[in-house]
């Protein structure tokens, strides 16, 4: 079974156990359950965006802090995965006590065999060699858009969206230093393959249909077109969650741009370009 860091320290009234000042590891752990700030807390669920549309799921949820909050301050509904009994039991308790047991839940279990594919946001605050491990199957079981908050540590080879860090005089104990560093990062939708682009009209490379070829890794997504038998380079080419966004030049109609959504294997959006005001495209997987 794996281990890993627990969830954040809140400063909720029913939380004023022994654990809100120590330490705990467990038999082939990968880190201790160590308490962190409310600061720290309320910053993790302002980086997540998180409202009460969303379903939260936090790795190493220690006494269930995160998750209650969510549920208390903004309805949202989710549960926590932990490696210890007792914390897991502490946290149901907890979550009963602060009266969101309906919408919250905590149970014991392995991270790296959990479903995850209900969240829609997931926190973490897990040692970087756990984290690693578990890029695949973020990738693999997450729902595009989904939103993972990380605290201290980067996702790696994951590009983050969005980085934060400040100094809190309370983290001294946890780590030493003052600096907390809070990590974004979006699931991109699956786009790899060849896909058949189709324009509207006659502009932006002509009428019909070209061939799209992307490759994506976990850090990285290129591409190219084909457009009347030759193949371009796309440029700018950005995903984020189900929004896609890439441009390429090509001989009649100079610098053109596309932005869409991609749901499954098909993508639609909007093209512009020098010679060709916004038009529709559109893009299904062969």
């Amino acid at each position: 079974m794996s281990r890993f860091v627990a969830s954040c320290f809140l400063g909720l009234s029913v939380f004023a156990s022994p654990l809100a000042t120590t330490s705990v590891f467990a038999q082939g752990s990968f880190g201790p359950y160590v308490p962190t700030p409310t600061a720290i807390v309320d910053r993790l669920l302002e980086m997540g965006s998180v409202t009460g549309k969303d379903y939260l799921i936090d790795l190493g949820s220690g006494d269930g802090r995160i998750v209650i909050t969510a549920a208390k301050k903004f309805g949202t509904h989710g549960h926590g995965i932990d490696i210890q009994d007792k914390l897991v039991k502490l946290a149901n308790q907890n979550a009963a006590a602060e009266g969101v047991a309906d919408k919250v839940s905590f149970v014991r279990g392995d991270i790296m065999e959990a479903d995850l594919s209900k969240a829609s946001v997931i926190t973490t605050y897990l040692l970087p060699s756990t984290i690693t491990k578990l890029v695949p199957k973020f990738l693999a079981e997450l729902k595009p858009g989904t939103r993972i908050v990380s605290h201290d540590y980067a996702i790696d080879p994951l590009p983050y969206e969005k980085r934060i860090e400040f100094n809190l005089d309370e983290k001294i104990e946890i780590s030493g230093t003052t600096l907390t560093l809070i990590y974004l990062y979006i699931i991109p939708a699956k786009v790899a393959g060849q896909w058949n682009l189709s324009l509207d009209d006659a502009g932006a490379g002509g009428k019909g249909s070209h061939t799209l070829r992307l490759e994506q890794r976990p850090d990285s997504v290129s591409g190219s077109i084909e457009v009347s038998g030759t193949r371009i380079p796309l440029r700018n080419l950005k995903i984020k969650g189900e929004e896609i966004s890439f441009a390429y030049t090509d001989g009649r109609s100079g610098n053109v741009s596309l932005r869409g959504t991609v749901k499954g294997g098909q993508m639609r959006g909007t093209v512009s370009g020098a010679a060709t005001p916004a038009k529709a495209w559109s893009a299904q997987r062969n």
